[in-house]
């Protein structure tokens, strides 16, 4: 009874102030700095609480160098940062940053007989057509190329009737290895093509455990189909309501 007034909110992420401010022309990240360190500052500008998980000192270094291009911000650093450390980032639902390093959640597996949520379909889809059958690496002056032209693989030259060429430049050689090492490794790794799946479930949340978020590592088991294996959630959409129904998309790891 009486006066209603409706006012409109508009609302944002806690990381959107770290995406406004770009960085100082020639910022870099030397090697073997601490990446964790980085990112906390980088961060700062958010005033949201940060988290960053308490590793050693050789998971927080960075094993090369990483140099701010044109319009580089806080955040896409960040991002290159995390790429670098093979670490992730997600927000929690207070608006707290987390920071730290993939971690398999070895006690959720979604199969048909201990933790049947998955409903009846589920799509799957294999993403194999822009893999590369050619890689050049470049270093420095120096450069090599390897092919593909084993008849046992769909992407391979011989199959495919044609070449899908891949360059790559930033090159970090392991211990002993030259350059055409180096491509033939990167073009098996490249070539790991990925199996997406697309479901919807009821939500899932432990007594112990906080819900899954995108890039949690899960299980899937589900023989019958013949799916099983690790799978990296990429995508989730959570529709409040009976069993609060989640649409999800993960990728094999």
């Amino acid at each position: 009874e009486g006066v209603k007034e409706t006012r409109t909110l508009q609302c944002y992420s806690v990381l959107l102030p770290a995406s406004d401010i770009l960085l100082p022309r020639g910022w870099y990240a030397p090697l073997d700095t601490d990446g964790a360190s980085l990112i906390s500052s980088l961060l700062s500008v958010t005033k949201a609480p940060l988290d960053i998980s308490n590793e050693t000192d050789d998971l927080r270094k960075l094993s090369q160098a990483i140099i701010a291009e044109q319009n580089e911000t806080n955040l896409s650093m960040v991002e290159k940062i995390l790429a670098a450390m093979n670490w992730r980032l997600w927000v929690s639902g207070d608006g707290t940053i987390h920071v730290g390093p993939f971690k398999i959640k070895e006690s959720v597996t979604f199969d048909t007989l201990t933790n049947d949520i998955i409903e009846t379909t589920i799509s799957e889809d294999y993403d194999w057509f822009e893999c590369p059958n050619v890689i050049r690496v470049i270093m420095d002056e120096d450069s090599a190329v390897a092919y593909d032209y084993d008849s046992d693989t769909p992407m391979s030259i011989n199959n495919r009737g044609r070449e899908v060429w891949y360059e790559e430049t930033d090159v970090v050689l392991n211990d002993e290895e030259n350059l055409q090492s180096y491509a033939d490794r990167r073009l098996k790794e490249l070539q790991r093509f990925s199996k997406t799946l697309s479901y919807d479930r009821r939500y899932w949340q432990s007594q112990n455990e906080v819900g899954l978020y995108p890039l949690d590592v899960i299980g899937i088991n589900i023989p019958h189909c013949d799916i099983f294996g690790k799978f990296l959630i990429t995508s989730q959409t959570i529709t409040l309501g009976f069993n609060a129904k989640t649409s999800e998309e993960v990728i094999a790891v």
